[in-house]
């Protein structure tokens, strides 16, 4: 299924049932996703669990602390991934990531 809109919610007691396509300004993903997942918008937070793979053409993606990826993550075009969760998978593509602990996984001179 897909679901477009400015902002688009799963709130923490839904449980979606994937595969599903996110197309938006911004995503808040709260609560959990059964399934693949692809998301096509500006910004992106999850706090939930995304019980699949995550595929993201997004600017800004921020994986808060509660947020879970069961699968790969594949980024394209992601000029921030912040990653303060779990991603369980392989993080593939084009991205820049950023821990807030660590440092970013890019290239220093």
């Amino acid at each position: 299924s897909s679901v477009s809109g400015q902002q688009i919610t799963v709130s923490q007691e839904d449980t979606v049932q994937g595969p599903v396509v996110y197309f938006g300004q911004q995503v808040f993903i709260r609560g959990t996703i059964n399934g693949d997942v692809a998301m096509m918008c500006q910004q992106v937070t999850i706090e939930g669990t995304i019980n699949g793979n995550l595929d993201l053409l997004v600017q800004q993606v921020t994986i808060a602390e509660s947020g879970v990826v069961t699968g790969d993550l594949h980024a394209e075009g992601v000029q921030m991934l912040k990653n303060d969760g779990e991603i369980r998978g392989e993080i593939t593509g084009d991205y820049q990531l950023i821990h807030r602990n660590q440092q970013t996984d890019s290239e220093k001179d």
